[in-house]
């Protein structure tokens, strides 16, 4: 450790100390002995750079953040506040039963069994449902729903008769692969179904279109057999001929559906045929199956 100016002329000329004389044969007298206070005085003051830095660094992040923090409330204080979502639209139907209706059935093969017809509206779009059923829960059944407009897409063939099935209090036990039903109103795809109900089970032939355009009028059904009847013969005619007994209520000014019923006259084929023997029987496959659950192959 070196010595200050002052200390070196001190040892140098000697210290002078009271009621001492000079040591013995001359010389300087020597420094005393400095104690841990006096080290710390001559020590020289620690350097930090390294902690100079980190602050340094860390203020100017601050600064940054700062600025991005007020740059980020400004751009919100220009910018539009949102819009609220529009609500989803709700897809319930509601029953009207003084609405009138939109189409009638003129189905010959009707004497004698009861019928209800229901129309039911759908708010968010106004979508229109009329559903006609024919007969009983004991004995043949038959079913053809209409629907004009709405915004939803067409549900998957076996899905739609799945749904048309309970609202009819059944479910679908079995099926076949659809296949083209010639009518007055086009091509519907049908398929032949095991509809099942508190144990028993129906045979039947499920129906509907892939209506498109302005005149777009969704047709589905189904017609079934008497319970726990193992044979279908005529099912698809029943079907068809449902479809081609469809009118137009005189009541209802619609130009698109007045051409669609107008442009039907000029259909010739149509699996609506007069012989039952002329329409195609059930499939064997679906015969088979039908009396492994229970039914009576004919």
């Amino acid at each position: 450790m070196g010595l200050s100016s002052s200390g070196r002329n001190a040892y140098a000329g000697g210290f002078h100390q009271p009621g001492r004389g000079p040591r013995p044969g001359g010389g300087p007298t020597p420094l005393p002995a400095a104690d841990g206070a006096d080290l710390a005085a001559f020590r020289a003051p620690p350097r930090r750079p390294a902690r100079r830095l980190q602050g340094r660094l860390a203020l100017a992040a601050l600064l940054c953040l700062g600025a991005l923090a007020l740059a980020w409330r400004a751009g919100d204080a220009e910018r539009p506040a949102p819009e609220e979502p529009a609500p989803a639209p709700k897809s319930e139907w509601i029953e009207r039963a003084d609405a009138p209706r939109l189409v009638d059935l003129d189905y010959a093969d009707a004497v004698g069994l009861a019928q209800a017809h229901r129309v039911l509206t759908r708010a968010a779009d106004g979508a229109r449902r009329d559903v006609f059923a024919l007969g009983e829960a004991d004995g043949p059944l038959l079913r053809l729903s209409t629907q004009r407009g709405g915004a939803d897409a067409p549900s998957p063939f076996y899905v739609e008769m799945a749904r048309a099935a309970a609202e009819t209090g059944r479910a679908v036990a079995f099926a076949t692969q659809p296949s083209p039903l010639a009518t007055r109103l086009g091509t519907f795809e049908a398929a032949d179904f095991a509809l099942s109900r508190e144990g028993g089970r129906t045979l039947c032939v499920g129906f509907r279109n892939a209506a498109t355009g302005e005149a777009a009028l969704r047709v589905s059904g189904f017609a079934c057999a008497e319970p726990d009847v193992g044979e279908g013969r005529g099912l698809r005619r029943s079907a068809a001929c449902l479809v081609d007994s469809l009118e137009l209520a005189p009541s209802v000014s619609d130009a698109g559906l007045e051409r669609l019923f107008a442009a039907r006259e000029l259909a010739s084929r149509t699996d609506c045929v007069e012989n039952d023997d002329d329409a195609p029987p059930m499939p064997e496959k679906l015969l088979r199956s039908a009396a492994s659950r229970g039914f009576s192959a004919p």
